[in-house]
């Protein structure tokens, strides 16, 4: 089992640490502040938000366990939700721009549901497949 610690940062960069504390490697989230958990599929993908670079919207991050990038997904304004993968491998993910994405594996779209306003928190997944957000709506 690989026991590395991932960490998003405000610096642009999702790193990984290994457990002596010493820095394994580092991804470049192009000038994008980190402001998500990641989440981590059973391969190894790690998916995570990030907010908005130089006004272009926020995005979706898939990183392969060496740290090269898998896929990114644009999205219409800053991914601040902590991702939730289902059994299927479907991530789920919250956007401030009133939307719940859910991806493939592959980074492809699967659907994308809109709410009344921005999604701050993060998705549960009951154990029936039903996934619950919380958004900003009055």
């Amino acid at each position: 089992m690989d026991e590395t610690i991932y960490v998003g940062a405000w610096d642009h960069y999702l790193h990984a640490i290994n457990p002596d504390g010493t820095l394994k490697w580092k991804f470049d989230a192009n000038s994008a502040n980190i402001a998500s958990s990641p989440a981590i599929a059973e391969d190894g993908t790690i998916y995570f938000g990030t907010l908005w670079s130089l006004g272009d919207g926020g995005k979706i991050h898939a990183v392969n366990p060496d740290g090269t990038e898998k896929w990114r997904y644009q999205t219409g304004d800053a991914v601040t939700s902590d991702p939730a993968i289902g059994d299927d491998g479907t991530i789920y993910i919250g956007s401030i721009d009133k939307h719940l994405y859910a991806m493939y594996p592959d980074g492809t779209l699967r659907w994308q549901f809109e709410t009344g306003d921005y999604i701050k928190g993060s998705q549960s997944i009951a154990d029936d497949g039903t996934i619950y957000i919380g958004s900003h709506d009055d």
